[in-house]
């Protein structure tokens, strides 16, 4: 087992997370995220997470979207791997402690949320109706579930982003945005 995860994370990470398991030549957040932490675990390996972050954040939209995949000429926004960004650095920072990265890259998780905010009901703060009232695709690992109305575990991915992103506004010592994300992850 173990010689068979170091010959996959080889293959699978010359430099860049380019071969998802889906069979994509695709650096998707999702893929990405996993190969990074196996890589961190494992090996030690710091560089290519920072650098795969950094990526994701440089291809950010001007509505503070970070894109499914980058980089590259393939579009498409999934709303829960926009969400696995900031539990990403997260555990990046976990993992090294490399403070820095935090600070470089709170920018862009501010835009990340603020867009996120608008996607709110304005009562609950839940997110609801995705697809149809924003056409964003909802992956959620692929599973059979109903993606109409609102969707559970879109909402759960969102309150874990929210605590997760309060975690790294501590980090970099911003305690007004921490105590706001919150008390919306609260509100969820």
């Amino acid at each position: 087992i173990w010689r068979s995860g170091i010959k996959t994370l080889r293959n699978s990470a010359a430099n860049s997370f380019m071969d998802s398991p889906n069979g994509y030549q695709i650096q998707s957040i999702g893929d990405a995220m996993i190969q990074s932490l196996a890589l961190m675990y494992c090996f030690g390996n710091y560089s290519m997470s920072e650098k795969a972050l950094r990526e994701f954040a440089d291809a950010q939209f001007e509505n503070g979207m970070i894109p499914a995949v980058c980089p590259g000429n393939f579009y498409f926004n999934v709303l829960d791997f926009a969400f696995l960004w900031p539990l990403w650095l997260y555990k990046h920072y976990r993992m090294c402690g490399n403070q820095k990265l935090c600070l470089d890259l709170v920018h862009n998780l501010g835009r990340l949320l603020e867009y996120f905010a608008t996607l709110e009901d304005p009562e609950s703060g839940l997110i609801t109706d995705i697809g149809s009232r924003f056409g964003l695709r909802c992956i959620i690992d692929y599973a059979d579930i109903g993606r109409d109305g609102m969707v559970t575990g879109v909402n759960a991915l969102y309150c874990r982003c929210l605590l997760t992103s309060a975690d790294i506004y501590g980090i970099v010592d911003d305690p007004e945005a921490a105590a706001k994300c919150s008390a919306r992850a609260s509100q969820i």
